[in-house]
This record gives structure tokens, sequence and C-alpha cells, in this order.
């Protein structure tokens, strides 16, 4: 059975707070919703609880409680970067990480394949703690088999790390653990209290109907996850990629205008990606190296987030041209910062075609007057019996826009032979045959047969069959009784 460890950072947003404001650690700190008096009070620091100050009040009772009380409201979005700094820290660890979306602070981590790299689990464990303290984080680390018994422990655990070596023990600690020290519905947890559940193990012991019933989805949810009865495995949270391109030069450049022509490509390199991800760019970093003067770093914040190049280009091109360089450009550093792009952003960006039909026919042209009007021809679709003459191959005096039909299956595609190919075997066994094809028999289907030409000379008679080869080569191979001969008709992919 794999095993998984559980990091938990109790308290994530008053910890990353206190990161900002380390002048508040020894004072009761509060999370508010809004920095006004009729604000709520999100959460407190323990400091805060024992002056009795509880979640759930205004921001002005909390304040007539304790005057030193300091108080802040947290961004989502600084919350955000700091979630996934912390990831990027503890993929120095493992590749597979799973964040929890609420509460926050709860990490799971593979820890499969890692005992070749630490000699023992509690060096791993120490190393994962150590990084997070650099980052000023204080957190427990379960490292068991479940991720619900991991978590549940760890909102109990007492001390920095527990390490389990068998399922069953984990599955007993995890029962004795308090329903109130995990994030239970406050109206279940009252009601279970009257009934004398206080435990994951009694809770568990519950039916699970019942439970439905009585206290909601949320509470079955967490019934089913205790009990173990639906599969529960790791969902690594996807590794974002970070935009990058990095431009060298051979020799210091000085003109602005060589400069900006040179940042053209690596700039519709770093972009060109961004639509496939629905993503938008909202701020771009450039660091420039000079030769002879301190590295330069600057950001172009467009006014509101785009997909276009040009629009960076031009927001660069004024930039650059009013902030003359003291010395030769040796190498620029590009990145950026995006945001999800809107519909009609994207709409947008799929409207204008990636290929140019005017340019292609111009290119045509060129071709017919250089060699001939003949030559640029295409394949025309007819009605007719035999596979090689059920298409022919016509003049193209235009290139229209594409209209493909997409499939949602993929479609086998058969490459017809225009004569077949005859295979130099003279008898009809299949057998006789074998010696011939470019690789040893697999499968054999058929023989098709098909008759044609009867009403006038030219009568066919054919037998036809797809052959499959060991190497996955599919041939369509007929024999033709007239000519006592072999052929290739065709190639299927």
């Amino acid at each position: 059975m794999d095993r998984l460890a559980c990091v938990n950072i109790q308290g994530y947003a008053l910890q990353w707070v206190l990161t900002q404001r380390p002048a508040w650690q020894s004072l009761p700190v509060a999370i508010v919703s809004e920095d006004k008096p009729q604000g709520l009070v999100m959460e407190v620091n323990d400091i805060a609880k024992q002056q009795r100050i509880a979640p759930g009040i205004r921001y002005s009772q909390a304040l007539s409680i304790s005057e030193d009380l300091r108080a802040t409201v947290v961004r989502a979005d600084d919350i955000k970067q700091s979630i996934a700094n912390t990831l990027d820290t503890l993929r120095g660890f493992s590749p597979d990480i799973e964040a929890l979306d609420d509460p926050l602070g709860i990490f799971w981590i593979n820890a499969k394949g890692l005992a070749p790299l630490w000699k023992k689990p509690v060096h791993w464990i120490r190393a994962i703690q150590k990084s997070l303290t650099l980052q000023s984080f204080s957190s427990q680390v379960v490292l068991g088999y479940s991720r619900f018994a991991t978590y549940a422990i760890s909102c109990h655990l007492n001390k920095p790390y527990k390490i389990y070596g068998s399922p069953q023990d984990e599955c007993s600690d995890a029962h004795q653990v308090p329903l109130q020290s995990i994030p239970f519905p406050p109206q279940a947890l009252r009601q279970l209290h009257k009934l004398g559940v206080t435990n994951v193990g009694e809770w568990v012991h519950l039916p699970s109907d019942g439970v439905l019933a009585r206290y909601g989805p949320k509470a079955f949810k967490l019934h089913q996850l205790a009990s173990q009865s639906i599969w529960d495995p790791l969902k690594a949270t996807a590794l974002t990629r970070v935009p990058k391109e990095t431009l060298f030069f051979d020799d210091p450049i000085h003109n602005t205008e060589r400069l900006l022509f040179a940042i053209k490509r690596p700039l519709e390199r770093l972009m060109a990606p961004l639509a496939k991800e629905h993503r938008a760019l909202s701020m771009l970093f450039y660091d420039i190296k000079l030769d002879r003067a301190p590295a330069i770093a600057e950001i172009i914040r467009p006014a509101e987030p785009t997909l276009d190049p040009r629009l960076i280009m031009r927001l660069l091109n004024l930039r650059l041209s009013e902030t003359p360089m003291p010395s030769g450009v040796t190498a620029m550093h590009f990145t950026c910062k995006t945001v999800k792009a809107t519909d009609k952003q994207l709409s947008l960006f799929k409207a204008k075609p990636q290929r140019d039909i005017a340019l292609a026919n111009q290119g045509l042209a060129r071709i017919r007057a250089e060699m001939g009007n003949h030559v640029v021809q295409h394949a025309v679709l007819r009605k007719n019996h035999l596979p090689e003459t059920r298409f022919a191959w016509e003049p193209l005096d235009t290139l229209t826009q594409s209209t493909p039909n997409p499939h949602k299956e993929t479609t086998l595609i058969r490459r017809v032979f225009d004569p077949p190919k005859p295979i130099r075997v003279g008898q009809e066994s299949l057998s006789a045959l074998e010696p011939f094809l470019p690789d040893a028999v697999f499968k054999i289907q058929g023989p098709y047969h098909l008759q044609g030409g009867w009403w006038g000379q030219g009568k066919v008679y054919r037998r036809y069959y797809f052959i499959t080869t060991h190497k996955g080569h599919c041939l369509w191979i007929y024999f033709d009784k007239k000519r006592e001969q072999w052929f290739l008709q065709g190639l299927v992919q």
C-alpha cells in the first residue's frame, strides 16, 4: 500500500499575516472580513483566544475586549500566491502534491519511491519542516496511508510529526480523534454531542443512510471518507507553467530600434501558448543585462490582461524609447504574470485565422507561372466502383478556407496507390504471398469480393484482404482473378 504524508499548517492565513508583520507575534491578532467596525472576525490567534476573542463577533466588539488587538484583511490573491510558493517548496520533496482549498494549509504529499533518496522517513519529514520553518511556517506532519486518517491525526497532533508503520495503527489512532478537532459542521457537532458521539470512531459506526438524512451532505462526505467506503486517491495539483524567455546578444546593442526588433520573436514565443492554456498576460517582467552598468528590472502593465503581443510591443517601445540605456545591452530575460482569460478574449484569438489564404494563393500563382498551370492539382471524389477510380486529380484555381468536420473518435485513413503495386507471386495462396510481405503476418481479415464490369468487356473480379503485420502495418491487398496476380491497393493508417 502506497504511503503519503499530510502536512498541516494550522491557521495558514494567520501564520502568513505574521510573516508579513513580525511585530505582531506577541499580540492578539485577528483576520477580519473588512476593515470597518461592522466587519466580522474570521480567524484569531491563540493570544486572542485567551482574551476570549472568538470568530464570528464584530470587529468593534473585539476591540472593546482588547485594545491591543491587531486586525487585517487578507486578500485572496495574496493567499493564492503564498499557497503557490508553499507548493513550490514542497515539490522539492515529491512531485505529486495535493493542496486542500478549505481549510487552507493542508497538503498531501506522495511518499512513494522516496526510500532510495532518504535513508529514513524521519529525515524526509524533518527536511520538509525545516524548509517550511525558513518561510516562517510551523507545521505538523503525519506519514501514513489514508488521506482522511493522516489529516484527522494531524489536526489533533501535539508533537511535530508522527510516522505509522501499518494502516491498522493509523486507523486506530484516527478513530480516537475528537470530532471538534476536524472541520465538522457546527450544528451536526452539537447534535452528535447530545448523542454521546464525540470522536471519529464513534462517528464511523453510525449508519451512513441516517447520517445523510440527519446531518446533511458535508457530514455524509466526512463519514464516507472516515469509514473508507469510497476510494479517495491523491489528486496532485497541476504544476502551473511559468512563461519564460531569455535572449542573449553576441555584441552589446546600443540602438533601441535594433533591440525592439530582436525581442519581437521571443515575446511572441512567450505569449503564443497562453490562449491554449486559457490565460492572458496581466504583467510583463523583464531584466536587462548591461555590459558596463548594473542590470535594470522593469515591469510593463497593460490596461487589462491581453493576448495580443503587438500591444505589449507598443508599450515596450514607449518604455525603451523614453529611457535610454546607459550602456550596451548584452541579455534580456522575460517572464510574465497571467490571469484567466475571458471568453471574449479567447473568441477573438480563435477568430483570427492561423493561415493567410491570400498569401497561399499568391504562392500557388508563382508556382503555376514558373512550372505551368497543370502542376497545381487537387483530388476530387468520383462515384465509381473500383477504389483507384473513386477519385481524380483536377487543376486547382484557388484555395478556400477549410471547414473541417471534427470527429471525436479517431478515423482510419486508407492511402490508395494509383496504380496498384503488383506483388510478384504467381499463386493465389496466402501462404505463398507471405514471404513477399515486409513483416510477419499477425492477422488476416477477408476475403471481401468485388465484381464489376459484367455489363461490358472489362470484367473485374477481385478478392480483397486486410493483412496486419507484427510491426503494426496494415496492408490492403487483393488478388486479381483475371490477371492471376496479387496487388497492393494501399495502406491503412
